[in-house]
């Protein structure tokens, strides 16, 4: 009940008495992930993002073994932009979940940053064999492929994800993204 008032007060825009009311559905029930990371979330889309990843680390060092509070964590470090951290975590999970695409997807995404565009490739192929329909690792494999001038490359692993998902209307728009910027008109109007 706490849970659904605390999201009514974020869409009605008051902040304050969302979070009393997060804080309240926390205390009774402390190891609900999803609600943790929801508000961990919340708190960082509000300018508390050091609150929020204190309460995500107390969350990992309660259930280490749970994987999506390690990976919201990895994630929240990525968008506090503590990169030390973040590599981290990114390994952490790689080493933790090894069938998990997160842990290479992270280390894909930090790698691209960092512009070791040959490292981040690696890891974002191996985070789509892990997981093969996830249009977040696709499409950022993708986007690093174009960096990397294989822009070709980049629109046939689309287009091919395109042949199993055909009414996937994101991949399409995605490919058409491609061919605009390999300056490659006639194909983006398909």
């Amino acid at each position: 009940a706490q849970r659904a008032l605390a999201r009514a007060f974020v869409t009605k825009g008051q902040v304050a008495l969302a979070e009393e009311a997060w804080r309240a559905a926390l205390q009774a029930a402390p190891n609900d992930v999803s609600m943790a990371i929801e508000f961990a979330q919340f708190q960082a889309q509000n300018q508390h993002g050091p609150q929020a990843v204190a309460a995500l680390e107390q969350l990992v060092t309660r259930l280490p073994d749970n994987e999506p509070a390690a990976e919201a964590l990895a994630r929240l470090y990525l968008a506090q932009r503590d990169l030390p951290k973040a590599h981290a975590s990114a390994e952490q999970l790689k080493t933790r979940f090894p069938k998990s695409p997160a842990g290479p997807y992270l280390a894909g995404i930090l790698a691209a940053q960092e512009q070791h565009l040959d490292d981040s490739q690696r890891e974002l192929e191996h985070a789509l064999t892990l997981s093969p329909d996830s249009y977040e690792i696709l499409s950022s494999l993708a986007r690093v492929q174009l960096t990397r001038g294989a822009g070709a490359s980049a629109a046939t692993l689309v287009r091919d994800a395109t042949q199993r998902k055909p009414t996937d209307g994101a991949l399409f728009d995605l490919l058409g993204e491609l061919y605009v910027a390999q300056k490659d008109p006639e194909h983006a109007r398909e």
